[in-house]
């Protein structure tokens, strides 16, 4: 299994590095204005006296060399440069926010900016690719998190095949080299996936538990993201306690969750702002036909850039392509529900845990992106791509005989490789080469 998961590690780097040599700087999603709050955190580290602490001037010269608004299919603003992100675009404009913002929570930005500050000062690009490698890193590490919890849900044989879909993944690989927090949140939630099997399989149930915990806070506390995380964390520890009857320790744990929850809400902008949100701004009105209209447009976009998107949503895989990805979700999909009638009780909690991680990050995108109308984009369901391909890899093999489930495993695993090879292919060199 070492063998398996050093190979998975080596398939996965070769192809972040690759996205790196070939996405040009500034063409992942957001990348512009991260890099903007993070120089921000490493102007105050420095304590620089600059106008432009976020060196929005610079990024955006450096976006227009690199053809942003090329790759973006929208005309460059008239007349000089601008020298700020909401003078650019529709897009910036959208995003509604400045570095300074504390939606851009510190604990992501401020440690960026000080491994910046470590180093003399350089070009906007240079820090832009020290993020990307901090990115690079933390999905690394996701990898090996997610083997770890993967082996304790289906065993070694179904660990070595959710590794290698991991590492094969067409957009996982390309959205783990943004200048993001997004890693670090993925990486929390393999994290946390792993410990609720260590707290249903193993004897360290508070250990667990309280890492479960910890990891979602500190997720949240990174990113609007994580937040998800957290009512994640709340049914594990419902299931735990109902499975594994430890009544006083658990209750220990809730008690300090129910506190930190109430202290977080308070003091972190990042998990208090979103809980504003009424019901009533989350109901946007309009005609039946138009809401059933947008949410299958949203549905849609979410299933396509899960699976494969490049740049601001503007590369996608062809029409087949993203058909023979549909049609191995359905597989799996009707083979995990099949599967669930005859599979142990044991088993069938694993799974339900799974569905469960998927239906918390689906409810939090419905709450928010739908609200505004907007499309979220599928990277946002990857906290949970360590449960969402347990899920596939039982559900493609439950079809098989046992005999051939070994077989069948390497076989889905030989198919979304072959989706990556084409969707670099016929969609990245073309776009960006």
């Amino acid at each position: 299994m070492a063998l398996v998961l050093a190979a998975a590690t080596v398939v996965l780097v070769s192809r972040m590095l690759l996205s790196d040599v070939i996405v040009p700087p500034w063409q992942q999603p957001d990348e512009p204005i991260h890099v903007s709050a993070a120089e921000v955190w490493r102007s105050r580290i420095s304590d620089e006296d600059a106008a432009d602490r976020g060196r929005q001037a610079e990024i955006i010269e450096s976006m227009i060399r690199h053809g942003w608004w090329r790759h973006y299919q929208a005309p460059l603003p008239p007349g000089l440069p601008p020298t700020r992100f909401a003078a650019t675009g529709v897009v910036f404009q959208a995003i509604g926010l400045e570095p300074e913002s504390s939606s851009y929570a510190p604990p992501y930005y401020a440690t960026v900016g000080w491994l910046l500050s470590l180093a003399p000062r350089a070009g906007v690009e240079r820090d832009l690719y020290v993020m990307r490698v901090v990115s690079m890193l933390f999905a690394v590490g996701t990898l090996w998190v997610g083997f770890l919890g993967s082996r304790l849900a289906l065993g070694t044989a179904g660990a070595a095949t959710v590794t290698s879909l991991l590492a094969v993944h067409p957009q996982f690989a390309i959205s783990s080299t943004t200048a993001a927090p997004d890693a670090v949140v993925n990486c929390a939630g393999a994290i946390l996936w792993w410990q609720t099997l260590s707290a249903l399989r193993q004897a360290s149930v508070v250990r667990s538990l309280a890492i479960v915990w910890l990891v979602a806070f500190a997720a949240a506390a990174i990113d609007r993201l994580g937040i998800a995380l957290v009512p994640i964390a709340f049914a594990v520890t419902v299931v735990v306690v109902a499975q594994r009857r430890r009544w006083r320790e658990a209750a220990a744990v809730s008690v300090v969750a129910v506190v930190a929850i109430g202290a977080a809400i308070a003091t972190v902008p990042a998990i208090r702002n979103p809980l504003r949100i009424s019901l009533g701004e989350a109901l946007v009105p309009s005609a039946p036909g138009d809401a059933l209209e947008f949410t299958v447009r949203f549905v849609r976009f979410l299933f396509t850039s899960w699976w494969y998107s490049l740049g601001w949503g503007q590369y996608f895989a062809p029409q087949w392509w993203v058909a023979c990805a549909a049609a191995i979700t359905a597989i799996a999909a009707l083979g995990v529900a099949r599967h669930s009638f005859t599979c142990s009780a044991a088993t069938r909690r694993i799974l339900t845990l799974a569905a469960m991680n998927i239906a918390c990050f689906l409810v939090a995108l419905g709450w928010v992106f739908l609200r505004v109308r907007v499309g979220a984009q599928g990277r946002y369901l990857f906290p949970v791509i360590i449960p969402t391909l347990s899920l596939m890899a039982v559900g493609t093999t439950a079809w098989l005989p046992e005999r051939l489930r070994r077989v069948g495993s390497a076989s889905l695993v030989a198919a979304v490789a072959v989706l990556d090879l084409c969707a670099w292919i016929l969609v990245a060199l073309p776009a960006y080469l």
